[in-house]
């Protein structure tokens, strides 16, 4: 799997994580629509990122979207 496509399942992941934590009362949905907002700028990144490269990712730019991805996933957890 290339690594864009890594980190776009990975951000459907926690999407689903959102929602599900949402449906499940743990936190509002307007706290939720903040997380899912937060998502798209990660997702945003990565378009931005793979379009500069002719559709893919370096190392270096999938770690950097993972870190990101690593705080998005604590707070969602939180």
């Amino acid at each position: 799997m290339r690594r864009a496509e890594q980190i776009e399942v990975r951000i459907d992941h926690e999407s689903h994580s959102i929602d599900g934590h949402v449906a499940q009362g743990f936190y509002p949905p307007p706290q939720g629509a903040r997380l899912h907002q937060r998502l798209a700028g990660i997702q945003q990144e990565e378009h931005d990122m793979a379009a500069q490269r002719g559709g893919g990712l370096s190392g270096e730019e999938q770690r950097a979207l993972n870190q990101q991805l690593d705080a998005t996933a604590q707070v969602i957890g939180q």
